[in-house]
C-alpha cells in the first residue's frame, strides 16, 4: 500500500512540475555560479549524459537510455540551481500514445537526478576546498615565524643560501 501511495505521489509531483523549473541545489557561498554549473556538467558526464548546450548561466544535458530520452536544462537563479525536465519515454500501451507519435512526456527517474545532484555536490565541495587552500592569506605573525624558522635553518647550515633565498621569496609572496 505504501508503495502504491508513493508511486501516485511521485506521478502527481512530476505532473505538477511539468514545464516548471524545480529546485536542484543551493550554491555554497564559497563557490561561483560557473563552478556550480561545471560541477553539474562533470557529474553528468561521469554518469554518461551528454552536454547539448552550455553558456554562462545555463546548461542542458541529455541521456538516451532504453525507452527514455531524458533532457534536463539547468539555470542559475541567485544562489540556487534550478532545472527543467523535458524528458520523454517510449510508450508500450496504445492508449498512452499521443498524436505526434510514440513518445510521451514523462519526468526522468528521480534517482537519476539524485545521482547527478550528489556527484555535483561532492565535486563542488572538492573544487572550493582546493581553491581556499591555494588562496589562503597568511597573517603577519605567521609569515614572521616562518621567516625566523627559515633563518635558523640557514644559520645552522642545514640549507644553502640559494635554498634560503628561494624559500624566503616564496614566503614573502604568500603574505
Amino acid at each position: 500500500m505504501k508503495i502504491v501511495i508513493s508511486l501516485l505521489l511521485m506521478l502527481c509531483m512530476s505532473e505538477l512540475y511539468a514545464n516548471q523549473y524545480v529546485y536542484f541545489m543551493r550554491i555554497p557561498s564559497t563557490a561561483t555560479t560557473s563552478e556550480a554549473l561545471i560541477a553539474v556538467k562533470k557529474a553528468a558526464l561521469k554518469r554518461r549524459w551528454s552536454v547539448t548546450k552550455q553558456d554562462k548561466e545555463t546548461l542542458q544535458i541529455k541521456l538516451n537510455h532504453s525507452d527514455y530520452k531524458a533532457v534536463l536544462k539547468f539555470i542559475v537563479s541567485g544562489r540556487k540551481l534550478l532545472y527543467l525536465d523535458s524528458s520523454t519515454y517510449l510508450t508500450e500501451n496504445i492508449d498512452e500514445v499521443d498524436e505526434d507519435g510514440e513518445w510521451k512526456e514523462k519526468a526522468a527517474p528521480v534517482k537519476w537526478i539524485r545521482y547527478i545532484k550528489n556527484d555535483a555536490r561532492r565535486l563542488l565541495e572538492q573544487m572550493t576546498l582546493y581553491r581556499t587552500e591555494d588562496t589562503e592569506i597568511h597573517s603577519k605573525e605567521d609569515t614572521e615565524s616562518k621567516l625566523e624558522g627559515l633563518k635558523k635553518l640557514f644559520t645552522r647550515k642545514l640549507i644553502t643560501e640559494s635554498e634560503y633565498n628561494a624559500k624566503r621569496k616564496q614566503i614573502l609572496s604568500e603574505y
